[in-house]
C-alpha cells in the first residue's frame, strides 16, 4: 500500500527547501565576500587619505565602498531570511520540545549576527521579536500540555507546578501583551480550580479519620 515513503507534496516541500537552502548559501558567501572586500577597501581607503589627500582615487575608492555596501546589506539580510526560515520551519517539523527549541534557537543565532552588522534594521528586528515569541509559545505549550495530563491522572500537586513553570516563561519571554495577559488569566483559572479542587478533596477526607477515631474512643 505504502508505495513511495514520500508523497507528492512531501517531494514539492522537500525540493523548494533544497532550493531555498542553497540560495541561502549563495547569498551567505557573497555576503562573506562583500565584507571581505569591503574591510580591505577600507584599508585601501585608508592608506590613500594619508598619503593622497584630494587624489581622485580617494573618490573612486569611498564609491566602491558604498557600493559594496550596498551589496553587503542585501546579501546578509537575504541570508538570514532565508536561513531563519529554513530553522523555523525544521522547528515546526520536529517533534520533540528539545529539537523543536535547538532549532528555534539556531534561527535566532542566525538573526543575532545580523543585527551585529545592522541592529536597527526593521526586517531583522522585527523577524527577532517574532521568532523569540515562537520559541516562547513551544515553552509555554509543553507545560501548559504536561499540566493537563497531570490533571487527567489526577496529579493536581504535579499539574499546578507545570502550570507555574509555563508562567515563568509567559513573564520572561517575549510574547505580545495582549496574548499574555489571556494566557496568563487561563492558566491561573486553572491552578485556582485545581487548588479548589484539591481543597474540597481535603474536606471529604478529613471527617472520614474524625468518624474512625470517635469509633476507637
Amino acid at each position: 500500500p505504502h508505495a513511495h515513503a514520500y508523497g507528492p507534496m512531501d517531494r514539492f516541500a522537500t525540493l523548494a527547501m533544497t532550493r531555498r537552502s542553497l540560495a541561502s548559501a549563495t547569498h551567505c558567501a557573497k555576503s562573506k565576500a562583500c565584507r571581505a572586500v569591503r574591510e580591505t577597501g577600507s584599508a585601501t581607503a585608508r592608506r590613500s587619505f594619508c598619503c593622497e589627500t584630494g587624489s581622485p582615487r580617494l573618490a573612486a575608492l569611498w564609491r566602491s565602498r558604498e557600493i559594496i555596501q550596498k551589496l553587503h546589506h542585501f546579501h546578509l539580510l537575504a541570508w538570514a531570511e532565508l536561513e531563519s526560515r529554513l530553522f523555523t520551519q525544521e522547528a515546526k517539523n520536529r517533534v520533540t520540545i528539545s529539537e523543536k527549541l535547538e532549532m528555534s534557537q539556531k534561527a535566532l543565532t542566525v538573526l543575532d549576527f545580523a543585527l551585529q552588522f545592522y541592529p536597527n534594521e526593521p526586517q531583522l528586528v522585527q523577524s527577532d521579536a517574532i521568532l523569540k515569541e515562537f520559541a516562547a509559545s513551544i515553552n509555554i505549550s509543553h507545560f501548559i500540555e504536561q499540566a493537563e495530563l497531570a490533571t487527567f491522572k489526577g496529579n493536581n500537586k504535579i499539574a499546578i507546578n507545570h502550570y507555574r513553570d509555563a508562567l515563568f516563561f509567559l513573564a520572561r519571554e517575549n510574547v505580545k501583551s495582549e496574548d499574555k495577559e489571556m494566557i496568563a488569566e487561563k492558566i491561573n483559572s486553572e491552578i485556582e480550580k485545581l487548588r479548589q479542587l484539591s481543597a474540597d478533596t481535603k474536606k471529604k477526607i478529613t471527617p472520614k479519620k474524625s468518624v474512625r477515631k470517635r469509633k476507637n474512643d
